[in-house]
This record gives C-alpha cells, sequence and structure tokens, in this order.
C-alpha cells in the first residue's frame, strides 16, 4: 500500500504528500500511513523500526513525525518520507501511548 520498489530492487520507497494530508496508525497492520485530503487515497510511510505505534503527530516546522510505540515502549521521530528514524525517547512503562507535537 503506497510503496514503490527502490532502485535495488529490495527496498521500499514512497513519496510523501506535504501539504493536505492527515495521518494515522494502524495497530492491526503495525503500520503509519500517510491520507491525501483531496483524493482519500492513503499510502504506508517507509518505517522500519516499529512493533505496534499506536499515536502519530506531525510538526510542520521541521518536517518529522513522531509516534508511539507501545509494544517497544519508546517515542520515536522521523521525517515524512521515513527516513532518519530516531529514538527520541526510551519509555519505561507502556502507559504512556499518545503523543502530541
Amino acid at each position: 500500500m503506497g510503496f514503490q520498489t527502490g532502485r535495488d530492487g529490495t527496498s521500499c520507497l514512497t513519496e510523501p504528500w506535504y501539504d493536505n494530508f492527515l495521518l494515522f496508525a494502524d495497530t492491526f497492520q503495525k503500520q503509519i500511513y500517510q491520507m491525501s485530503t483531496l483524493t482519500g487515497q492513503f499510502k504506508a510511510i517507509a518505517l522500519s523500526g516499529h512493533d505496534n505505534p499506536i499515536s502519530v503527530d506531525y510538526d510542520p516546522e521541521q518536517g518529522h513525525i513522531y509516534w508511539s510505540d507501545v509494544a517497544a515502549k519508546v517515542l520515536k521521530r522521523a521525517l515524512l518520507n521515513g527516513s532518519e528514524e530516531e529514538i527520541v525517547k526510551l519509555m519505561s512503562s507502556s502507559e504512556y501511548s499518545s503523543v502530541c507535537v
């Protein structure tokens, strides 16, 4: 859903929308999606390190998405295209399930 095969034939790429979109986490698919508010089309954001994303938010000033992962007990961020993925905070328990930027 929303992925394209990279030039190497094994990696996945997706071109994000930078305007008029919503973000949502699907805990069943264990994936974060972006949906166009103009067309209703949605695509998966190419992230590699998540077990069960619950909540997601976007910082338009820096271009980062932030999400909480209750299975991995982390708060993470990445650029909207899925690159530069990193842990922002390790959580001691899964009591934190929401994120707001």
